[in-house]
């Protein structure tokens, strides 16, 4: 999964920042992880403001220095990220910088096609992994577990197809000239099919070989 952390949508860019001191509002949804502070300032109403410790709101911050601007953050009615509608609108944060409603959406968000039809993200800054849990269990061994993978009907295809093979191999020297047909080749043929069937390299049977060519001899 891939996050965007800024959500900008109605922001004018300039590579130098605002000339004038800009006042921006910032749509954020509280996270579990936040730590808020309350601190004195005269210029705020009641002589109060709330400070919000998390990485997100300092990358905010820095950003807000180098830019020349304020921001006032705003939480959405439903509390959401943001999912588009059946009637094709947006609720959330992303809803809420999409009607203009807010400057910036102060995430982290999912990015994903559909919200960037609806609004413009940032380069990401994060990389995170989803992952399913499941309950650790005892092991359980099967001898026949190596027949799962595949049906019924396509064992029966493929141990028709060996044995079919197994008597090409079989029955073919008997129609060469210099016939090199031999009973005891048919150890040879079997282990080849059996060597296939169980994906097995190549069997060292030099021994099978000399052995059946010394009797052919006689």
């Amino acid at each position: 999964m891939t996050n965007s952390m800024l959500l900008v949508l109605n922001t004018p860019s300039r590579p130098t920042g605002f000339l004038d001191r800009t006042q921006l509002t910032v749509a954020r949804v509280p996270l579990p992880n936040d730590v808020t502070k309350v601190v004195d300032d005269p210029e705020a109403p009641g002589g109060k403001r709330v400070i919000i410790l998390s990485p997100e709101v300092t990358l905010l911050e820095v950003i807000a220095e180098v830019m020349n601007f304020n921001f006032t953050f705003v939480a959405p009615d439903d509390g959401t990220w943001g999912a588009k509608r059946p009637d094709g609108s947006w609720s959330g944060m992303i809803g809420m910088t999409q009607r203009k409603e807010a400057d910036i959406g102060l995430g982290p968000f999912a990015i994903s096609l559909e919200r960037a039809t609806a609004v413009d993200f940032t380069y990401p800054i994060d990389f995170a992994n989803a992952r399913i849990l499941g309950g650790r269990g005892q092991g359980e061994m099967d001898p026949w577990s190596f027949l799962l993978p595949l049906g019924p009907l396509v064992w029966v295809g493929i141990l028709v197809t060996l044995m079919a093979v197994l008597t090409a191999l079989q029955l073919l020297p008997h129609c060469l000239p210099l016939s090199t047909a031999h009973w005891r080749r048919l150890f040879i043929n079997t282990a080849t099919c059996v060597r296939v069937l169980m994906q097995q390299g190549e069997l060292h049977l030099s021994f099978l070989r000399t052995f059946v060519l010394q009797d052919t001899r006689k």
